[in-house]
């Protein structure tokens, strides 16, 4: 059975999942990195509604479940999944790396990242009517997670500074 995802927030060894949206992102709620250390468990069949969920694997072979059967999710590439597209990892190797973000769709006429209306839903159409579920990705999709990373941990909380470079970084993502 096809389950609703739950948001859980977590640091630990092996994962860390934070919300952008204190940060001015406010597409953004699930920011995640999982490296694990020895193998876990796959996980429920389940969906994110209102949401696209977008997953970069750095290492590892990792088997995706979907509706149209499974798909093996190798390093350098992205698994991108649509609000109502069931899907679920079936594995979680050890020695797995990989990264993660959930972008919410905004409601027609809503604005995100402090873009126009106009601007955000171009963003979200073009998201939502991306045409492949697996596909390569290039060095600066990884660069650009690595930078979402690296300004969460290094630019002072509550800043404008903060919120304006963590936007940036995030349109930079979106766009490639």
């Amino acid at each position: 059975s096809v389950i609703v995802d739950p948001i859980r927030y977590d640091d630990g060894d092996d994962w860390r999942i934070i919300d952008l949206r204190p940060d001015g992102c406010d597409c953004i709620p699930v920011l995640g990195r999982s490296s694990f250390k020895a193998v876990r468990r796959g996980v429920q069949l389940h969906v994110h509604p209102g949401h696209i969920e977008i997953s970069l694997c750095l290492k590892g072979n990792i088997r995706y479940e979907t509706e149209n059967g499974e798909c093996q999710l190798l390093p350098g590439y992205l698994f991108v999944s649509k609000p109502d597209e069931p899907h679920r990892r079936c594995n979680n190797p050890k020695g797995m790396c990989l990264y993660r973000l959930l972008f919410k769709i905004p409601k027609k006429g809503s604005a995100i990242l402090g873009l126009t209306p106009r601007e955000s839903s171009l963003i979200s159409r073009g998201l939502l009517e991306f045409p492949y579920m697996l596909c390569p990705s290039s060095q600066r999709v990884r660069t650009a997670f690595e930078r979402l990373f690296k300004l969460y941990d290094s630019e002072k909380s509550g800043t404008p500074m903060r919120r304006l470079a963590m936007k940036s970084a995030v349109l930079e993502l979106l766009l490639l």
